[in-house]
């Protein structure tokens, strides 16, 4: 697989593992001393933490090494959420004062992120009366957004709370 196939092949792998609700492994192998961590750069944007194992040998003597890139990586995500946002208001300012319904989307979806992390969890229906939203689209917010990994859900008393994902 070359290129696009191969990225949108990763995506969808990736997605589906989300679906599955599982934890897994994708193991690459790297250069020695690699700026990025997979063969295409991909893998490391869409997983949720990226561990560097390494084994150097220098004459007669090997050095073994264990490093969390995950904080790393995440802020290579801000860094390409903060060029999303830009780009968008490049797109509003350019739309000549219409709202197209892709960006209203993602900004009831940023707007329900920010009252989550205020509010520390919330479900549909409380975010129904905040947003003067119906709960079946409040429900189509959240499940969209928990499966992009923002949010993750839990049962509690028979309802169905949302949080940020640590």
């Amino acid at each position: 697989m070359k290129g696009e196939t191969y990225r949108l092949y990763i995506n969808r792998l990736f997605r589906f593992f989300e679906e599955m609700n599982v934890n897994t492994f994708l193991i690459s192998e790297t250069n020695q001393d690699p700026k990025i961590y997979s063969p295409t750069g991909v893998e490391e944007f869409l997983a949720d933490g990226v561990i560097v194992l390494y084994n150097i040998r220098s004459g007669n003597v090997r050095e073994h090494g264990l490093e969390d890139r995950t904080n790393e990586m995440n802020t290579r995500l801000e860094e390409v959420a903060e060029k999303m946002d830009e780009l968008m208001f490049l797109y509003q300012s350019n739309s000549q004062g219409k709202t197209s319904p892709s960006v209203r989307k993602m900004r009831v979806k940023e707007m329900i992120i920010m009252l989550i992390q205020q509010h520390g969890s919330l479900g549909a229906p409380q975010l129904s009366e905040l947003l003067k939203l119906s709960r079946t689209g409040c429900s189509e917010y959240l499940r969209e957004i928990e499966l992009r990994g923002v949010l993750v859900s839990e049962l509690k008393c028979q309802r169905k709370l949302y949080k940020i994902r640590q």
